[in-house]
């Protein structure tokens, strides 16, 4: 819950998602949502190579989101993985 919330902090530090507060069922609730500079830093870093070499290898998200960028990038994300994974 710890790192939930430092990342948080830092993503809405750094103005890459905003809140708006309401009440739901006498309930005080935080809906957060991403900004236009948290999409646009976020399509950079799917934009980027992935790399196996990640000790967490978060990476591995990128392929999740990999439909979020443009078809022909895609495809050479995706074939640069594979033979970083071939010359292992």
């Amino acid at each position: 819950m710890g790192a939930i919330q430092a990342a948080i902090k830092k993503l809405l530090l750094n103005g890459m998602i905003e809140y708006n507060e309401g009440v739901s069922n006498g309930v005080n609730k935080k809906i957060y949502h991403i900004t236009e500079k948290g999409k646009d830093y976020f399509l950079k870093w799917l934009s980027k190579p992935m790399s196996s070499k990640k000790a967490k290898n978060i990476e591995l998200s990128k392929m999740y989101f990999m439909g979020l960028v443009m078809e022909e990038k895609r495809v050479d994300l995706i074939q640069a993985y594979i033979n970083e994974q071939i010359s292992k």
